[in-house]
C-alpha cells in the first residue's frame, strides 16, 4: 500500500512549499423537500391515520389495545389520536441509537426463486448449495444483508430454517429474509439465533392500503414477552395501492408505518419497535412494481429525507432493478440511482444481486454491481485543494520535458489518487484482443467463482454444534 500522507509530505519539501492547507472537494445532490413539506407530510399521516384509521384482522390485539386512551375501534378498523401517536413516536426514537451514515455498505437481499447459473448461464431453481455458494461469495465481498436466494431442494418450512443456518455459518453478518410460514418455523430459527448469539427480530409488514398482516400479528403476539426487535415496513405502489401522486404516496406509506410501529409499541411490553416507509413505482401496461426507473430514484431520495427527519435509518434500495440479465439496463439501473444517492449523502446500500425486481440472483452481476459501487465510493470522494496539488512548481518543472510519468508526485501518488478497477476494461482494443476479449459478464463470473473457492469463514465450533443440533430437531419434524 502507497503512504499517500508519506509522499505529499515528500513533494512538499522538495518543492520548499511553506504553507501546507489542505482542503477537500466534494460534490453534493441538494435539494428536495423543506422541512416545511415535510411536516405537512407528517401532519397530513396524523390525520389519516385518525381519520382513516388501520385495519387489524386479529382479535387479541383489538382486545389488547381497546381500552387504550387515545384508541378508538370500529370492526376491525383501529383509529389513534395524533397525541398518542406522538407519543409512541417519541419512546421510539428515544429508544434508538443515533443512526450514522459515514462508511458505504453494500447489502445483498432478496430471496430470489430463481438463480442465474455461474456455469451455463441459465436461469433455474435455486438449490441448498447455491445459496452456500452465494451467501460466500457475498461475505466475501465484504457485504451483509439477507439470504441471496431461497433453496427449492427442500420442504418449504425446512428450506426457511435451513437458509437461516446456512447463512449464518458461511457469512459474518448475512442472516435469513425474515420470511416464515408459521409460528414453529419462527421458534426453531429464534432458537437457533439466541444459540450462536445473532441478533434476531421480524418485520412487521403493513399491507397496503392501511392494513395489517393477520399472520405477522400472531407472531407479535406470540412473542410479546421475548422482546423481540420488530420492524414495520411497506410496499405502497403508486396507482395501484396508493396514490397516483408521489407526495400521496409518502403520506399513506408515512401514517402506515406509524400506526403499525404505534399498534406495536402498545402491544410490546417494551419491546424494541423501528419503523421505515417506503413507496414503490407501478407500470401500468404490465400491472407491475418497478424498480430502477427516474421515479423510483426520486422515491429513494424522499424516503432517505424522511428518514432522517423522524431520526430513522434506511437503505437506498438502488440496486433493485428490472433487468432480466445482467446487460446495459442492468449497468444503467444499479449505477444511476446509485450515483445520485451517494452524492445526496447516503452510505448504506441494498438488494445486490438481484434480477427481474426479485426474482433472480445473479453472482455475476453482485460482482458487477459491487464495482460499481466502489465507482462510485471513488466520485463521492472528491479530490484535494493545496499548494501542492494546484501543481505550479511541478508545471515548472516538466512542462519542458512534455512528460510528469517520473515526478516524485506521479510515481509516489496515482495508485491512490486514480482508480483502478478489477473489473472494468481502460484498455485499447489491441490490448483487449491481446488479453483473450473477454467481456465484462465473463470476468465477472470469473471473479465470483475464484472468490467463492477462497472464501474461508467458518462459524466458532462450539456454536456450529449448537446450530447443528437444533437444525437436526427441525429437520426430523419437518422432512
Amino acid at each position: 500500500m502507497y503512504e499517500s500522507l508519506k509522499w505529499k509530505s515528500k513533494a512538499r519539501d522538495n518543492l520548499k512549499l511553506k504553507e501546507r492547507i489542505t482542503e477537500k472537494v466534494n460534490y453534493y445532490v441538494s435539494g428536495g423537500l423543506n422541512e416545511d413539506q415535510l411536516q405537512k407530510i407528517h401532519q397530513s399521516a396524523l390525520t389519516v391515520i385518525e381519520e382513516v384509521g388501520i385495519e387489524v384482522p386479529h382479535q387479541e390485539v383489538l382486545r389488547l389495545v381497546s381500552n387504550q386512551p387515545g384508541v378508538s375501534i370500529k370492526g376491525q378498523r383501529v383509529y389513534f389520536e395524533p397525541d398518542l401517536v406522538e407519543r409512541c413516536l417519541k419512546e421510539i426514537q428515544e429508544s434508538q441509537s443515533a443512526t450514522k451514515e459515514e462508511e458505504f455498505q453494500l447489502s445483498t437481499t432478496g430471496y430470489a426463486s430463481k438463480i442465474l447459473d455461474l456455469d451455463t448461464g441459465e436461469i433455474r431453481e435455486p438449490h441448498s448449495q447455491d445459496l452456500i455458494e452465494m451467501t460466500k461469495l457475498a461475505d466475501a465481498l465484504g457485504m451483509r444483508g439477507c439470504a441471496p436466494i431461497f433453496p427449492k431442494d427442500l420442504p418449504e418450512e425446512l428450506a426457511e430454517i435451513t437458509t437461516y443456518k446456512l447463512c449464518w455459518q458461511n457469512s459474518r453478518d448475512i442472516g435469513g429474509a425474515g420470511i416464515f410460514s408459521s409460528v414453529k418455523v419462527f421458534e426453531y430459527i429464534y432458537e437457533m439465533a439466541q444459540a450462536i448469539g445473532r441478533p434476531f427480530g421480524f418485520g412487521m409488514h403493513m399491507i397496503s392500503p392501511l392494513k395489517c398482516d393477520p399472520f405477522l400479528l400472531e407472531i407479535a403476539v406470540h412473542f410479546l414477552d421475548r422482546k423481540i426487535n420488530m420492524r414495520v415496513g411497506n410496499m405502497p405502489m403508486i396507482g395501484a395501492t396508493s396514490p397516483i401522486f408521489l407526495t400521496g404516496s409518502l403520506v399513506q406509506s408515512v401514517a402506515e408505518v406509524l400506526a403499525g410501529a404505534t399498534l406495536l409499541k402498545l402491544i410490546s411490553r417494551d419491546g424494541k419497535v423501528s419503523f421505515g416507509p417506503f413507496v414503490h413505482s407501478f407500470d401500468m401496461k404490465y400491472s407491475n412494481i418497478v424498480y430502477g426507473s427516474p421515479e423510483y430514484v426520486l422515491i429513494n431520495l424522499a424516503i432517505r429525507q424522511i428518514a432522517q427527519f423522524y431520526g430513522t435509518s434506511s437503505m437506498a434500495k438502488t440496486f433493485n432493478i428490472m433487468a432480466k440479465e445482467p446487460d446495459a439496463q442492468a449497468a444503467l439501473e444499479s449505477a444511476a440511482g446509485t450515483a445520485v444517492l451517494a452524492l445526496a449523502g447516503a452510505r448504506n446500500f441494498g438488494w445486490a444481486g438481484l434480477l427481474s425486481v426479485d426474482e433472480i440472483f445473479s453472482g455475476e452481476l453482485l460482482v458487477i454491481q459491487n464495482e460499481i459501487m466502489e465507482y462510485v465510493k471513488r466520485v463521492v470522494k472528491g479530490f484535494e485543494f493545496s499548494p501542492l496539488t494546484i501543481g505550479i512548481d511541478i508545471i515548472k518543472e516538466c512542462a519542458e520535458d512534455n512528460s510528469y510519468f517520473t515526478h516524485p508526485t506521479t510515481l509516489g501518488g496515482f495508485r491512490d489518487l486514480l482508480w483502478d478497477s478489477s473489473l472494468f476494461e481502460y484498455n485499447t482494443l489491441k490490448q483487449w484482443q491481446d488479453k483473450g476479449s473477454k467481456t465484462i459478464r465473463q470476468k465477472a463470473r470469473e471473479i465470483a467463482k475464484e472468490k467463492i473457492a477462497q472464501h474461508r469463514f467458518r462459524l466458532d465450533e462450539d456454536k456450529q454444534k449448537e446450530l447443528d443440533k437444533i437444525y437436526k430437531r427441525a429437520e426430523e419434524e419437518f422432512r
